[in-house]
């Protein structure tokens, strides 16, 4: 009898040992588990930070090509401000050349030019011509330092004539459509007919009977004309 009781007693010792050893175990895997868990948790959040990072250096590196961008507009801007400010410099120098150099401006004085022109008018005229011809509208300066508007109707060598209200060259009446009035003589500063000497051009204006010419001053140089009239 009592070596059964024994024998029962020493089962369930041997029975509690085994369920201890396998509690052991179960709360030793548990903590192992637990542990592989936060160390993921921790690899997770050491991920999100290095991306935080990468986004700031991004971020940096952004800012950093904007402030670039925004120097180049400005340098672009700039460039284009100096090349237009350089144009202009040239475009005042051209017009300065023009003006003073090979074109000339007057105003029209008096109707001696009308129809043609009328008293205020402004025109521009061509310098340094010598090749006048007849029908050219020139600026004629007189002694005296006045400018007078005129027409060319004969240049060297031509011999000029005015009877019975017509104008002659080369004892040819010419037919001028643009005149207004007739063409007669005035006073006695000519002697006709008149041959012109060389660099000698006979000058009238339109409105013939208003109108002081080479009929009242004489034929004029080619050192006097200082100018041809452009017609636009």
């Amino acid at each position: 009898m009592n070596n059964h009781n024994s024998k029962n007693n020493y089962e369930r010792l041997n029975s509690a040992h085994s369920a201890g050893i396998a509690n052991n175990r179960s709360i030793a895997n548990s903590r192992s588990s637990a542990g592989s868990t936060t160390g993921s948790a921790g690899s997770a959040g050491s991920t999100t930070g290095s991306a935080g990072s990468a986004g700031g250096t991004t971020g940096s590196a952004g800012g950093r090509n904007s402030a670039g961008g925004g120097n180049n507009k400005f340098d672009e801007r700039k460039g284009s401000l100096l090349s237009g400010v350089r144009s202009v410099c040239i475009l005042i120098a051209a017009v300065a050349v023009i003006f003073f150099g090979i074109l000339g401006v007057t105003t029209v004085s008096g109707n001696s030019m009308l129809p043609t022109y009328k008293d205020g008018e402004l025109v521009i005229f061509l310098r340094h011509t010598s090749d006048y011809r007849y029908g050219d509208i020139v600026v004629v300066k007189v002694p005296n330092g006045d400018e007078y508007i005129k027409r060319v109707v004969a240049v060297p060598g031509q011999t000029v004539d005015i009877r019975d209200g017509k104008l002659y060259v080369d004892g040819v009446a010419l037919s001028e459509d643009y005149i207004r009035g007739v063409t007669k003589t005035v006073g006695d500063a000519v002697e006709y007919p008149v041959t012109l000497e060389d660099e000698q051009y006979f000058v009238l204006g339109d409105n013939r009977e208003n109108s002081v010419d080479s009929r009242t001053i004489g034929p004029v140089y080619l050192a006097q004309l200082r100018g041809r009239i452009l017609v636009f």
